[in-house]
C-alpha cells in the first residue's frame, strides 16, 4: 500500500529511463558498478551542474540528460548474472554510504543512507519477482544510485575507509546490537544504515 501512495503521488519523468525494453552499451560498459561511479566523479562535464547538494534531479536531467543516460546505460545487467550484479550493487551502496564522508568527522548523508535502504528492499522483493520484472527493478535502483551520486556533489569514495578500518575484534553481532541497544537506536536512519547491509549479508 505505502508503494502504491508512494508511486502515486511522486511518479516523475525519470521513468523513461528505465521503461524502456532494452538500451544500448556504451564502448566502456561494465558490470562493476563502483567502477562506474568513479568514473562520474571523475567526470569534468559535470563540475558545475549541481550548485549544492539535495535531490534536485530536473536540473542535472534538463542540462545534461543525454550524459547521464550514457551512464545509466554503462552497467550490464546480464540476465545470466543478475544476482551477482546485485550484489554488486549493494556493495557499491554501502561504500558511498559509509565512505563518502570526512576522515574523522563522521556526518552520514541523508541521501545516500537511502542507497542502501533501496537496496535490501530489493533483496526482499526480487525473489518474487519474474527475470524481466527483477531485472527492470535492478536498473531501476542503478538509476537512483546514478541520481542521487550526482546530486549530492558525486563525493569522493573512500574504499580504503573500509578495507583499512580495525574492527577490534568485533562481529556483526557487535552492528546489530549497536543498531537496536545503542545511544542512537530511536533513530531511524541510524538502525536502518546499519541494519540493512547486515541483513543483506545473511
Amino acid at each position: 500500500m505505502e508503494a502504491l501512495t508512494q508511486a502515486s503521488c511522486s511518479y516523475s519523468n525519470v521513468h523513461q529511463y528505465v521503461d524502456g525494453a532494452s538500451y544500448p552499451l556504451p564502448f566502456d560498459a561494465t558490470t562493476k558498478p563502483l567502477e562506474i561511479i568513479q568514473r562520474i566523479r571523475d567526470d569534468e562535464r559535470f563540475h558545475h551542474v549541481i550548485p549544492h547538494p539535495g535531490y534536485d534531479y530536473n536540473k542535472l536531467l534538463d542540462e545534461c540528460g543525454p550524459q547521464v543516460l550514457q551512464y545509466f546505460n554503462t552497467l550490464i545487467l546480464d540476465d545470466s548474472n543478475l544476482a551477482g550484479i546485485y550484489e554488486a550493487l549493494v556493495d557499491t551502496a554501502v561504500f558511498i554510504h559509509i565512505t563518502c564522508q570526512k576522515r574523522g568527522n563522521p556526518k552520514f548523508d541523508f541521501f545516500l543512507v537511502h542507497l542502501v535502504t533501496t537496496a535490501h528492499a530489493l533483496r526482499i522483493v526480487l525473489p518474487l519477482l519474474s527475470l524481466a520484472h527483477a531485472k527492470s527493478l535492478i536498473r531501476s535502483h542503478w538509476v537512483l544510485v546514478v541520481l542521487t551520486y550526482f546530486t549530492q556533489m558525486r563525493p569522493l569514495v573512500k574504499e580504503e575507509l573500509i578495507w583499512n578500518y580495525d574492527v577490534l575484534g568485533r562481529s556483526w553481532d557487535d552492528v546489530a546490537s549497536a543498531a537496536l541497544t545503542g545511544n542512537h537506536n530511536h533513530d531511524s536512519h541510524f538502525v536502518k544504515g546499519r541494519s540493512d547491509p547486515l541483513t543483506s549479508i545473511l
